[in-house]
């Protein structure tokens, strides 16, 4: 497997921070419309960890971008994540970046609270079994725009 984020790396160019993937490693495990969990509903994307190949539990995910925890659900195990600032997004776009992730053991055991900060590169996730979950992954949904008032999630259409 390829290797496509370190801890503490950091990209920008003349346009702002560059969003980068929060985890070493890519493995998905489910995508949108899976045959499980994300069938009909999210557009969504389940990753397990991996590192140097080989499969991690609580596998460290790094902010892809200055970001700040803006809303968490204790019993779901979810927390909303939005960069600080406008930054380029995979597409050229630069707008906020917004990253709803689940099921880290951290979020369900209070140890991430609202109004967390972490700049690019820092730890800020790990794939967990938190919530309603079938083992230990990071479940990853991602948007642009600056958050307004409640999360809204996707609802795909076959």
């Amino acid at each position: 497997m390829k290797r496509t984020f370190m801890k503490n790396q950091k990209l920008k160019n003349e346009r702002g921070q560059i969003a980068l993937f929060p985890l070493e490693e890519i493995y998905i495990s489910q995508a949108d419309y899976g045959s499980f969990s994300h069938e009909d509903w999210y557009y969504a994307t389940d990753y397990l960890g991996y590192v140097n190949g080989s499969r991690v539990n609580r596998c460290e995910c790094y902010a892809p971008v200055d970001i700040e925890c803006i809303w968490i659900n204790l019993t779901e195990c979810v927390a909303l994540w939005q960069s600080v600032e406008k930054v380029q997004l995979a597409n050229g776009m630069i707008d906020y970046l917004g990253l709803i992730v689940y099921h880290d053991n951290d979020i369900q055991n209070g140890l991430i609270t609202v109004g967390t900060k972490k700049l690019q590169g820092e730890l800020f996730n790990k794939t967990g079994t938190g919530g309603d979950v079938s083992g230990d992954h990071l479940h990853l949904e991602t948007g642009y725009g600056k958050y307004e008032t409640s999360i809204s999630r996707s609802k795909g259409n076959k």
